[in-house]
């Protein structure tokens, strides 16, 4: 057995991303760091886009057997913003806002309904789903 300490991860840029066993990413902006964990799942819904708009409803149910789940605003111009459980999403009133172009990725399971809205027109969003 080796003493040797476990090799570092660095990205194209230098920058320490975490080891071979504890692998880590950091969002678009730089400036939150996650870890990367594999998720054991038996299978994936890809539900056809969701159109969003400006009043708030319910674009994914809740379920109790979700493991993982991705969301991505296909919009060129409008954000979109989620809210989880059954409360309306609303400007002043949500949890994360997905950029056009975006990806919300579940860093954890959250089972509860996922309402979204936009603040102005319609924008599709496209759920994945794995269980």
């Amino acid at each position: 057995m080796s003493d040797s300490p476990a090799a570092i991860l660095y990205d194209s840029g230098g920058t320490e991303k975490g080891t071979a066993g504890n692998p880590v990413r950091v969002d678009p902006t730089g400036t939150t760091v996650q870890p990367v964990r594999e998720v054991a799942v038996s299978s994936l819904t890809i539900n056809a886009a969701s159109v969003v708009n400006n009043t708030s409803a319910q674009l994914v149910p809740a379920n109790a057997n979700r493991r993982f789940l991705t969301l991505t605003n296909m919009s060129t111009n409008r954000d979109v913003l989620i809210r989880f459980g059954p409360t309306a999403a609303s400007a002043a009133a949500y949890a994360y806002r997905i950029a056009p172009g975006g990806t919300y990725e579940m860093s954890t399971p959250i089972l509860e309904a996922i309402q979204a809205i936009t603040n102005t027109g319609t924008a599709s969003v496209l759920v994945q789903e794995y269980t």
